[in-house]
């Protein structure tokens, strides 16, 4: 399951979300729904013009106060420990990203997966198929769980939530009857944090959706089971790192959904929509560490 490589390609562009996703991404007939949410079109100038940064210093840890904002000019690099007011009052200017960055992992035993239907197992090596609570399920929509797997990745790296504490029992909205139990921490001593993992699948509630979980909301906008539309990935992510909108506009907190036609017609397309969607990541993981 490479859900951490998914994140990367999914969550974490800067300047454009570039997706060659699925028809149902842009729902067009009259019985799919597109996203009720805006973003406000100068914060998108901004955004598409490397100019929100997540607020987040080098070797900040879960739980740390952090702000996304708009700066004045493109791009910043690590706050200046000399700032009048505040540790993230100033920052150096920047020339750009370097052409590749790497993000550090802590020293913890982290493997972000998902969870089986439950009729594989769920811990390598040992044929396990029940949940961290000994209990047998049954859910295929579980291998559905990519888009949400690649989120939980993505918000590892911001302060809030605490998806490496979180541990859930859920329903699946979307089976009935069917539900499992998980810690951020797997009975194999494992951080697959999928306690977190399962509250974004069918919990986890943007004020624009209707319904509730990342699954349930895309069903509502796809009219497809299984799976998530990106625009509920973006939306996913303000909500949850902006920890349900308690550091500010939680629709305009970070990330946006850009499609590849608007690329169309580019010269040297695709390189050009390829090149930018590289440049926009590493640029993410250089500046905003996320």
């Amino acid at each position: 399951m490479a859900l951490v490589a998914l994140a990367v390609a999914l969550a974490v562009p800067s300047s454009a979300l570039a997706s060659a996703g699925p028809h149902y991404n842009t729902p067009t007939s009259q019985n799919q729904h597109p996203s009720a949410t805006t973003q406000d079109p100068a914060w998108l100038r901004a955004k598409h013009a490397y100019r929100v940064w997540s607020g987040i210093g080098a070797g900040q840890g879960k739980g740390t106060r952090t702000h996304s904002m708009v700066l004045t000019t493109p791009q910043i690099g690590p706050p200046l420990p000399s700032a009048a007011i505040s540790p993230y009052s100033e920052f150096p200017p920047v020339p750009g990203a370097p052409s590749s960055y790497t993000l550090g992992l802590p020293s913890l035993m982290l493997y972000i997966g998902e969870p089986s239907d439950g009729n594989s197992q769920n811990f390598p090596g040992t044929g396990n198929t029940a949940d961290d609570a000994g209990h047998h399920y049954s859910d295929n929509l579980y291998f559905s769980w990519c888009g949400v797997g690649a989120s939980d990745a993505a918000l590892w790296f911001w302060p809030y939530p605490p998806n490496d504490n979180a541990a859930s029992k859920v329903y699946d909205p979307m089976m009935s009857g069917q539900y499992s139990s998980w810690n951020a921490k797997d009975i194999d001593s494992t951080y697959r944090l999928r306690g977190y993992m399962i509250q974004l699948a069918d919990q986890t509630k943007a004020p624009t959706w209707v319904r509730a979980g990342m699954l349930n909301q895309s069903w509502y906008q796809s009219n497809e089971k299984g799976g998530v539309t990106l625009q509920v990935v973006r939306d996913a992510l303000n909500w949850e790192a902006s920890n349900h909108g308690a550091a500010g506009n939680w629709s305009n907190y970070f990330y946006i959904t850009d499609w590849n036609s608007s690329f169309y017609g580019a010269k040297d397309y695709p390189n050009n929509l390829y090149d930018t969607l590289h440049q926009d990541i590493v640029d993410d993981l250089y500046f905003s560490h996320v």
